[in-house]
């Protein structure tokens, strides 16, 4: 959940309001409801989340990090819990069918729409089923002759500050004679409403929030955005995965924060301690917020302010490994020879067989004529034919080359018709280069790394080393070549957030296999 996207559902304190003054409903039923009210609230004051979503379902739906943390919090306290006061306008139920209104994120809260619904509860406050949640048991209500709808005035305190709130309730007996009753969003009449400073009841006291917050780079608008105007999946999943998480003590809870998303809790006074970054952690902002004291009112968020992350000894050491990986495993391409009984078995250095200037095998994205030797003086080859005639090129990739005898599997006789000489590598090595990368992931090799590599093959063929093709009715000259392999790689990019590696146009990672 993005933090922008909070609704808050301000709960002013209303300290000139007390309860006693409320007109009670005497009925058994209305005292049930008071009862129902009690026991929810009491739950929150006891900073049980669970228990108070289960008697409430209009209560916030926390995750596990935000039920734990809120048991670890100092909690509100319960001050007052008035009679049930019945409204004249009774129960209204909203249209199903009326979508919800998006609220400026950057408005306050107490300037939003007090009758709007909110989902950052995981609930719909303005819901029409008797429960908060769509299931059979909303239909509990649909015998029941009478419904009355109402008040319950609760007043509670947190760090020496008073509030009462409105909670709505509606209930009425069934055939049976059992009480039913739902928590309710309903209007107020002008004077409760100036009393309460709300134009609604609230079916349940509003969650808060500890979030925390990193500078993050307006993204530039594009013509490809999408029509309604709304974030793209792409878009979310770049904000997704830029995201910074640190773990976290709330009290003697831990948890873990996101830019990304806030951790929902119940009101309290909460102890709140970031713990440095993780010593695998690619990105992170540096330093560590100090030790905070947080008093969230019901919609209150704190807000801890990290610096723009960068990329971390451990960011370095995975832009480095990577690299290796990729290395690694072009090398072990090229140091492989496989013979096969077919007409010819090459290795990853020969030609393709066009007129290009570069093995096709060998170049790709991430190895490039621009990052590499490949085409100017990485690889030489030498060759010595049984008629004495001696040649060289360097390259691989053109007709004037040797490569495409040197790196290929020979023929072991002057009359034989499959290549059976296996190349045959007499020394090879990989090194590592070394890297300048800076804190925002720009990386650059300030050494290459090099493949080294000696081979050996012999064949028979009707043109000699020098080029000059053996006489007609002779026999096919035997020719000896020698490959010296010295290719430097020199990558430069970039590593994002989610450790992928941008080489040139080549992406590497996870996310882009």
């Amino acid at each position: 959940m993005n933090t922008a996207k909070i609704r808050i559902l301000a709960l002013p304190a209303v300290a000139s309001l007390a309860a006693s003054g409320l007109t009670a409903c005497t009925t058994s039923s209305s005292q049930e409801a008071v009862a129902a009210v009690t026991a929810y609230v009491n739950a929150v004051a006891a900073g049980d989340a669970e228990l108070a979503h289960e008697l409430n379902p209009y209560s916030p739906i926390l995750g596990a990090d935000g039920i734990a943390a809120s048991a670890a919090a100092t909690h509100i306290e319960i001050v007052e819990i008035g009679d049930f006061e019945e409204l004249d306008e009774g129960l209204v139920v909203p249209d199903p069918d009326a979508a919800p209104q998006e609220t400026d994120s950057d408005s306050d809260a107490d300037e939003q729409d007090e009758s709007e619904s909110t989902d950052w509860t995981g609930v719909d406050w303005s819901d029409s089923s008797w429960s908060g949640l769509e299931s059979e048991e909303d239909a509990a209500l649909e015998e029941v002759d009478t419904v009355v709808a109402g008040l319950v005035p609760v007043t509670f305190a947190l760090d020496g500050e008073s509030q009462t709130v409105a909670i709505g309730v509606a209930y009425g007996r069934d055939e049976s004679g059992v009480m039913q009753h739902a928590y309710r969003q309903l209007p107020l009449p002008e004077d409760q409403a100036a009393a309460y400073g709300a134009e609604h009841t609230v079916p349940a006291i509003a969650p808060a929030a500890i979030a925390l917050e990193v500078p993050v780079e307006e993204p530039e608008e594009t013509e490809e955005s999408s029509w309604w105007g709304g974030d793209s999946e792409d878009e979310e999943a770049d904000a997704e995965a830029e995201a910074v998480v640190r773990t976290a003590s709330i009290g003697d809870a831990p948890a873990t924060l996101s830019s990304a998303e806030p951790l929902l809790v119940l009101p309290g006074t909460y102890s709140v301690q970031v713990d440095p970054a993780g010593q695998d952690d690619l990105w992170a902002a540096p330093g560590t917020p100090e030790p905070t004291t947080a008093v969230l009112q019901p919609g209150g968020t704190h807000t801890i302010e990290l610096a723009e992350a960068e990329l971390t000894e451990a960011g370095r050491a995975e832009v480095h490994r990577q690299l290796d990986e990729l290395a690694s495993a072009k090398y072990d391409q090229m140091v492989t020879f496989t013979t096969s009984d077919r007409e010819e078995s090459c290795g990853i250095l020969a030609p393709s067989g066009g007129w290009g200037t570069a093995a096709s095998a060998f170049e790709d994205e991430v190895f490039t004529l621009g990052n590499t030797t490949l085409d100017n003086g990485g690889i030489v080859v030498t060759a010595a034919s049984s008629n004495g005639a001696k040649g060289s090129s360097r390259g691989n990739g053109s007709s004037s080359t040797f490569a495409d005898e040197a790196f290929c599997a020979g023929l072991e006789s002057a009359n034989a018709g499959t290549a059976t000489v296996p190349v045959e590598v007499l020394s090879s090595a990989l090194t590592s280069g070394d890297l300048e990368v800076d804190a925002d992931g720009a990386f650059e090799a300030t050494t290459p790394w090099t493949l080294a590599m000696t081979t050996t093959v012999t064949s028979f063929g009707t043109t000699d080393a020098a080029g000059d093709r053996v006489g007609y009715g002779d026999d096919p000259v035997q020719t000896t070549f020698e490959a010296e392999v010295m290719i430097e790689w020199t990558p430069s990019g970039s590593i994002g957030r989610d450790g992928t590696l941008t080489i040139g146009d080549a992406v590497i990672g996870e996310d882009s296999q």
